[in-house]
């Protein structure tokens, strides 16, 4: 209590103070430019507070040398006056060498004092000439300097270090520096994704982020003296409109990190999908048909970041000093083609006198884009500028010119996909198919989908160039298309349907349609086009979730997709759509289920009708036995061939059609010595496809719930379970398969583990330990209880009683969770239905387990008040997973 009696008023927390005073700034719509230069301004009066409580307890001659011969300077966001919450402080405290002494105790005072006021701070302590020399030699601390501001302290140390810094390390070696800077961002967007369409990025260094912004300042300054991005436009660096966007770009960027920091209460830069949909619910986002709140705010960060990333790329290559030699080199090598084409061995140009009337003809245009597609050649700065503002005046009417040449582009194979991000940034693609404008920056809010829809589908036509020199079935299938366009084209579209309120096959065909009437491609082609966008999920949906052994499915494939050539076309058109998700989508695993269906596939439509399933069948069987009575084996009281003969004629054509002949042989043999209470657990892994399979086999009263507690035990070890295959023998007998990727393990999976898996399987399946005792042994720190309340329809379960005639097939969506199938088996088992095959996490843009099923008595399911009661059931049971996470598996078993 103070002498008057009042109570001394507690000073309010930095961090709290920041936050209100954002709050205050919010309520008047303030951006983040605005927003970040207040919190900078909020710091630098902490510091600046902070330094008079250091200095005012100096003895007078010190404090005076002190504040004579010492500089305190803001670096990095702190010089540019731009901070958010949680942001480092980054100072330079310059000292003049003969009060070195001096100065480390009262830096030591000045940063405890710093930080118990709630700052957090970074800091360095050197002289001029230290500063200007370690500069030098490092890259991060010259870019640091670029924008370094005086707080306190001698003007004359600031002014020498600025001089020097100016003169020694940027002006007297400008090419290094401006190759560093650029060298150094370049490497820091590739660890921070690659591209400005990254899912998840990072606000500050992912390409299109703030860096960017940062590495236009720093060769700013280097070129002109300032790193004002305000100026550059009178100095001929940016044009007005590239000004306004970076402008606005910084502001939306500022705004977002300001508030994934407030949020965290710490520094935190990755826009998360948790956090991407709570801002669009807090910004005032909201559903409409098709597109979701949280898919239009990350289109419209994406339009932000992708138009910075743009903007910057194009100043630093206008700004680039060449060497003599390369601008000689360049010079020699530059020709003339096309009469006023400049092309040299890195960039295509326009002669200057020509630019407007070439940029001005739709056909001239995507002309030089055939020079891109071709030598992987660069539009100049200029020029792409200038055929960005030209096509907005392009006459709405494609010529039989214009669509000849974009074909050409589209048929040269080599830099499409680079040419097809120009001309989609420059606004040529936007004319040439309109559809597209409303597929830029759009997102695929999905577990799997790592890129926009446009990033997405330019890497699915990588991915088709990629697949010409690589082996195995889809490099073959992609080398014997004659032509490129229509694989390209047809890519170009597949996804262009998403983000309205109806399947995006179902629009991607209509826009398919009017696109092949627009370029006035032949009735043949627009046939096969518009097979391809609206058919492109097919061979992927019947390889990956359906029994391909049935005859039925692969009569009725084939005859929808027609030709041979359209089925190769749609075969390496779903190869590419899966490498073109994200990365460890396309596996070997994959490769060799989709290769397979398009054999089968292929063997039909080639007219040489392949031998029925059940000649093919017969044949195996014969085969197998021939193994099991040539088996050296004690003598049996049985008679093997009969034995044989009457296992092998139980077994389902999808086991004998999946399941090599040896290893079914050792099934049968394993079954023949299984002891009453056996349970047999071997497992295998498969270095090709980096899975481990584990084969099951059980007697009964074990084979009941059989395989939902092998699920349960899989997802308690952290296992990835990929496929599943379940049969019976006549005897009752389960032979269960599961193949599946160890998370544990990055490498070969050892044996040690192999064999702690299969102990764990025995022991759950007899009922010596649970499913709940196994997660709660296994679970680790971090391991979520309870996940993100879900958006609706983000669970569908569908039925399917007409693809199979013996099974009803259940279609289960949903987001991927360790333990989802065993939820889901588990609610099958409680509701007595039987599984008869399951095809497991196999997926294009997010989770889908298949079951087929039947009742326990064998017989399909088709009474609808039964299959209603089962589609609801299971779809409750992964709603209440998804939602309380482990609590279910935690509580049962």
């Amino acid at each position: 209590m103070a002498a008057d009696g009042t109570i001394p008023t507690q000073p309010v927390p930095l961090d709290e103070r920041i936050r209100r005073e954002v709050a205050s700034l919010r309520e008047g719509k303030a951006g983040g430019i605005h927003l970040a230069h207040r919190i900078a301004t909020i710091f630098e009066e902490q510091i600046r507070s902070v330094i008079r409580d250091v200095l005012v307890n100096l003895p007078g001659d010190l404090r005076k040398n002190v504040s004579a011969n010492t500089a305190v300077v803001l670096v990095g966001g702190s010089g540019r006056g731009e901070l958010v919450p949680y942001s480092d402080c980054d100072l330079l405290i310059l000292h003049a060498p003969n009060i070195s002494s001096d100065v480390e105790a009262i830096v030591a005072e000045f940063i405890r004092k710093a930080w118990d006021s709630g700052l957090k701070i970074g800091h360095s302590v050197r002289t001029v000439d230290e500063t200007w020399r370690i500069a030098r030699q490092d890259i991060q601390i010259a870019t640091s300097l670029v924008e370094a501001r005086l707080l306190v302290g001698s003007t004359v140390l600031y002014d020498r270090m600025r001089m020097l810094f100016r003169e020694r390390v940027v002006q007297h070696r400008l090419g290094a520096f401006l190759s560093e800077c650029t060298e150094a961002r370049q490497t820091e967007r590739d660890n921070y994704g690659g591209s400005p369409n990254l899912l998840e990025p990072n606000v500050k260094r992912s390409p299109g982020g703030l860096r960017d912004v940062h590495w236009m300042r720093w060769i700013a300054y280097a070129i002109y003296g300032s790193s004002d991005v305000s100026r550059l436009r009178p100095a001929g660096g940016l044009n007005a409109d590239d000004q306004r966007i970076l402008i606005d770009g910084l502001d939306y960027l500022l705004k977002v990190r300001v508030e994934l920091h407030l949020h965290a209460q710490r520094e935190q830069d990755v826009l998360s999908r948790s956090e991407q949909i709570r801002i669009a619910v807090k910004w005032g986002f909201e559903h409409r048909p098709g597109q979701r709140d949280v898919e239009q705010f990350m289109q419209e960060y994406f339009r932000h970041a992708t138009a910075i990333c743009d903007i910057a790329d194009r100043f630093a290559e206008r700004l680039r000093p060449r060497h003599a030699i390369s601008r000689i080199k360049n010079a020699l090598l530059t020709r003339r083609v096309g009469g006023v084409f400049l092309l040299s061995p890195t960039t295509i140009d326009v002669l200057p006198n020509a630019t407007e009337r070439i940029t001005a003809s739709p056909e001239r245009v995507i002309e030089l884009f055939l020079f891109v597609a071709r030598d992987g050649v660069d539009l100049t700065p200029r020029l792409e500028e200038a055929i960005t503002r030209a096509t907005g005046r392009f006459p709405n009417e494609l010529t039989h010119e214009t669509c000849r040449l974009f074909l050409l582009v589209l048929d040269t194979p080599d830099h499409v996909g680079k040419a097809l991000r120009i001309m989609l940034r420059t606004g040529v693609l936007a004319y040439l198919i309109p559809e597209f404008t409303h597929a830029r920056c759009l997102i695929q809010f999905s577990e799997y989908h790592s890129f926009t829809v446009d990033e997405h589908t330019f890497r699915t036509i990588d991915a088709a160039n990629d697949f010409l020199i690589e082996p195995g079935a889809v490099g073959d299938a992609r080398r014997k298309l004659a032509h490129s366009w229509m694989l390209n084209f047809a890519l170009l579209l597949h996804d262009i349907g998403k983000g309205f309120d109806e399947d995006h096959s179902l629009v991607g065909r209509r826009i398919a349609i009017r696109t092949a009437a627009r370029f006035r491609l032949s009735e043949e082609e627009q046939e096969q086009l518009t097979l391809l966008v609206y058919r492109h999920l097919l061979m992927v949906h019947l390889a990956f979730r359906r029994d391909t052994t049935e005859a039925k499915l692969l009569y009725d494939f084939t005859h929808e997709v027609g030709t041979p050539d359209s089925l190769r076309h749609l075969f390496v058109l779903s190869a590419c759509d899966l490498r073109g998700v994200g990365p460890g989508i396309w596996t070997d695993w994959k490769a060799d289920l989709l290769s397979e269906f398009y054999r089968q596939s292929m063997s039909v439509l080639g007219g040489d009708v392949p031998q029925s399933n059940a000649a093919q069948m017969d044949e195996k069987r014969g085969r197998i036995r021939a193994i099991l009575t040539e088996a050296d084996r004690p003598v049996s009281t049985i008679d093997i061939k009969d034995w044989a003969t009457a296992e092998l004629d139980g077994l389902s054509t999808h086991f004998l059609a999946n399941i090599p002949e040896d290893a079914v042989a050792e099934d049968l043999l394993t079954l023949l010595d299984l002891g009453e209470q056996e349970v047999s657990v071997t497992g295998t892994y498969d270095e090709a496809t980096a899975t481990t399979t584990y084969r099951v086999i059980v007697r009964p009263p074990f084979t009941n719930g059989c395989f939902s507690v092998a699920t349960g035990v899989l997802a308690a070890k952290r296992m990835q379970t990929v496929e599943a295959i379940i049969e019976t023998t006549v005897a009752g007998i389960a032979i269960d398969r599961f193949r599946v990727i160890d998370e544990d393990f990055e490498e070969e999976v050892p044996d040690w583990r192999i064999n702690d898996v299969a102990a764990s399987l025995r022991a759950a399946i007899k009922g010596q330990i649970s499913v709940a005792r196994l997660f709660h042994h296994h679970r680790r720190y971090g391991d979520q209880v309870d996940y993100p309340p879900l958006a609706a329809g983000t669970v569908r379960v569908v039925r399917d009683v007409d693809t199979s005639e013996k099974s009803t097939i259940i279609d289960v969506f949903a987001p991927n969770r360790r333990g989802l199938l065993y939820t889901i088996a588990t609610a099958l088992l409680e509701m007595e239905v039987s599984i008869d095959l399951a095809k497991i996490s196999t997926h294009v843009d997010q989770i889908v387990d298949v079951f087929y099923v039947t009742e326990m008595s064998g017989e399909k399911i088709t009474d609808e008040a039964r299959l209603d009661h089962i589609v609801r059931t299971v779809r409750n049971a992964v709603e209440e997973y998804l939602t309380n996470g482990y609590r279910r598996l935690l509580n049962t078993g």
